[in-house]
């Protein structure tokens, strides 16, 4: 069909052989699910095109659809298609609790410094929420649970003060835990990964797709060396041979801290 001709080869951009197997669960199993997850990841300039595909993947298919987005997104789309909606709710206080501690049984800490690392957590947590009004949603999930966690245990960090040093602290251990690897003589690690990294931040929040720093002419080619070097920070991924983040907060975060350090010209420690 023209819809699964669509999906296969302008948004998933199949392979012939994957495309032909798409293509034939698409138009003739019924029983096939499309997920599609983190629509709110998607540059704003696709969402009326978007739209009008799961429109007409409901009214000319028999094709179930799963859409994941942020819960500010979902009411709209909901809306749009006539579809029912499910919102995954943030933990409460004894389910954190237990994430906590099933968490931090793997870093195989002495009770001290365990309670001493939850103590740090629950202060931060409650800064945090009084921040914002009581909405847990901004830290009580499983991924921001694991950043304050990680930060929670770094020495450097005395005080949890802000996310800003939560979501740093967990790059920061990435960064410098990545062995040296070579592509054509050059040093990859001579290049700054941070400033790679916010490079792809600024495409993939803003869509600025040249790079204009010189010193990254390197990662224009994105051959498969340089893009499994940069995977290897454990921040990306590869996905249909691009750099995807592992959740786009992380690219949130690398666009705030190239505005802090280039635009505002300050060094937050």
């Amino acid at each position: 069909s023209v819809i699964s001709e669509f999906i296969a080869s302008d948004i998933l951009k199949l392979n012939n052989f994957d495309k032909k197997v798409f293509k034939e669960l698409f138009d003739e199993d019924e029983s096939v699910i499309l997920f599609w997850d983190a629509l709110d990841e998607v540059s704003p300039e696709y969402e009326d095109l978007l739209n009008i595909l799961f429109k007409t993947i409901k009214e000319e298919t028999e094709i179930c659809q799963i859409i994941s987005t942020r819960p500010e997104y979902s009411d709209n789309l909901a809306q749009n298609l006539n579809a029912v909606v499910y919102k995954i709710a943030p933990f409460d206080a004894e389910e954190r609790n237990q994430f906590l501690n099933l968490m931090l049984i793997d870093y195989k800490l002495d009770e001290e410094t365990k309670n001493v690392s939850l103590d740090k957590i629950k202060k931060f947590i409650e800064k945090t929420e009084k921040k914002t009004m009581g909405d847990g949603r901004t830290v009580n999930t499983p991924i921001m649970l694991k950043m304050i966690a990680e930060a929670a245990l770094d020495t450097k960090n005395i005080d949890l003060n802000n996310r800003y040093l939560v979501f740093k602290s967990f790059v920061d251990k990435r960064m410098t835990t990545l062995r040296c690897n070579r592509l054509e003589n050059i040093s990859i690690s001579e290049i700054n990964p941070y400033i790679a990294h916010q490079i792809y931040a600024l495409k993939v929040v803003f869509g600025i797709s040249e790079i204009t720093d010189n010193s990254l002419d390197i990662f224009k080619e994105e051959s498969k060396v340089v893009l499994e070097h940069m995977a290897s920070y454990g921040i990306l991924t590869i996905f249909n041979g691009e750099l995807e983040f592992i959740h786009q907060t992380l690219a949130e975060f690398f666009v705030a801290q190239y505005f802090i350090e280039n635009i505002y010209n300050l060094q937050l420690d």
